[in-house]
This record gives C-alpha cells, structure tokens and sequence, in this order.
C-alpha cells in the first residue's frame, strides 16, 4: 500500500535520480522503477534480481531465466491493466522502443502524469503515452 504523502515522495525519487547515469546492475531500468516503488510502498520487488547481474550479458541472461521485464512485472505487481493510457502517477509502465538505454530493449519506468520517467544512458528521459506499451498498478 502507497505511504502517506507518496506524492511528494515520487517526486523526491524522480529528482534523485535525474541526472544519474545508466550502470547495469546499479541504476537500470528494473532497479529504478523498484527502488521508486519501494520508496512510495517500502515493499523491495527487487530481491529476485538485485545484486545478481553487473553487465548487459548478466542481466539478458537473468532476465531470459525469469521471463523478461513483464513477467517480472507481473509476478511482482499482479496482472497489468487492460490499458497502459489507465497508468496513473506512481505506476508502472512497459515500454519497447529506440530512445531508453540500452536500445531496443524493453524498459521498466515510472508513470509521472502524461509521461513516464525512464532511465537514459546520462539521467532520466520522459516519453508519452504512445510509447506505453504494458502498465502495472502500485497499490
């Protein structure tokens, strides 16, 4: 369940993690949307990934053991919505496309409105709703 005042500490989380680079294993897509859903929930999704990959080959390695990105997803926050454009603040979204980092790779970000905050290669990148592929409630 969402803590009181998880508005404001989405924001904090957004702003902490702005300007940090992309590192596999450290400041990744998966890490960035669990450690801001742990900040709004203090539930860590991250305990069957974290700490268990530190390269790109490490973590398409893990991540084709456990099922990609929406099966991680899902296990953690249950079935995504029927409709990604029903994301609200604070959730979290899937997306497939050219401009997170790595490229064209699935991505795991975080719903900021009519954006979502992903993790670039130098910071965060925020793309719209036609981007969203798959989202996942944070109750």
């Amino acid at each position: 369940m969402r803590k009181q005042g998880w508005p404001e500490i989405l924001a904090a989380e957004i702003e902490a993690h702005r300007n940090r680079p992309f590192e596999w294993g450290v400041h990744d897509c998966a890490l960035f949307a669990a450690d801001v859903v742990q900040a709004m929930t203090d539930v860590d999704y991250s305990g069957k990934f974290r700490g268990r990959y530190s390269t790109e080959a490490e973590a398409n390695e893990l991540l084709e053991r456990m099922g990609g990105l929406e099966a991680i997803a899902t296990d953690a926050l249950g079935e995504p919505l029927d409709n990604p454009r029903f994301a609200q603040r604070g959730d979290v979204i899937l997306i497939n496309n050219d401009r997170c980092f790595p490229r064209g790779m699935e991505a795991l970000g975080i719903c900021i409105g009519h954006k979502c905050a992903y993790v670039g290669k130098k910071g965060l990148i925020f793309l719209s709703m036609k981007d969203w592929q798959k989202a996942w409630r944070v109750r």
